[in-house]
């Protein structure tokens, strides 16, 4: 079997004297949209964090790096305790020096291969931080965010043309005049009795 290329490598401080895999993954999404024609277009790219898996190795004896000595059992507590307490950290490999890069998972390995020598996986992103920046809002803007109305000369007002329902109450009604009686009936008076003529 080939020897690998074994490599030192720092993951937040902790030394690592052997690096068995790096792989750099850069992702992009890019939206489609079908249109009418029968097509498919795209009118923006966004760029995805960057990845970075890492194969490293944990060994049995003392890990001496830079002037520094650590033990197995006291570098895989340390990045357990980096791992759930999730804050960013800087990772240092032969490639370069990546910032800000979180862990998203985690393996520790012991196998015959290895030996007493454990292999650990992480599967590193990468965590882009915006900046928040406070603006004033002049006051001519509403809280819509529309602009207020400037105020000027005002029109007089125009008086309201409303209909005369009222004429037919106001006006005067005209007495209703009685019919006239019958040729050869009385005319009843006052009372309201009815006459009759008398009996032969």
């Amino acid at each position: 079997m080939p020897r690998r290329n074994i490599q030192p490598v720092s993951v937040a401080g902790i030394e690592f004297p052997a690096m068995l895999d790096e792989t750099q993954t850069f992702t992009s999404d890019i939206p489609e949209y079908p249109v009418e024609t029968g097509f498919v277009i795209s009118d923006n790219i966004t760029l995805q964090p960057m990845e970075l898996p890492l194969t490293l190795l944990l060994s049995d004896t003392p890990l001496t790096w830079r002037g520094r000595v650590r033990s197995m059992s006291e570098a895989e507590s340390m990045l357990k305790e980096l791992y759930f307490s999730k804050t960013p950290f800087t990772v240092v490999t032969p490639s370069g020096t990546f910032e800000s890069m979180g862990i998203t998972s985690m393996q520790i390995k012991r196998s015959s291969e290895n030996g007493y020598n454990k292999e650990v996986s992480l599967s590193l992103k990468q965590i882009n931080v915006t900046a928040t920046k406070t603006a004033s809002i002049p006051d001519s803007y509403g809280k819509s965010g529309r602009p207020a109305p400037t105020p000027g000369p005002q029109a007089p007002a125009r008086a309201l043309h409303r209909p005369a329902v009222d004429h037919l109450a106001a006006a005067p009604v005209a007495p209703v005049a009685p019919a006239a009686p019958a040729p050869g009936s009385r005319a009843p008076g006052p009372s309201s009795t009815t006459w009759r003529p008398p009996l032969a």
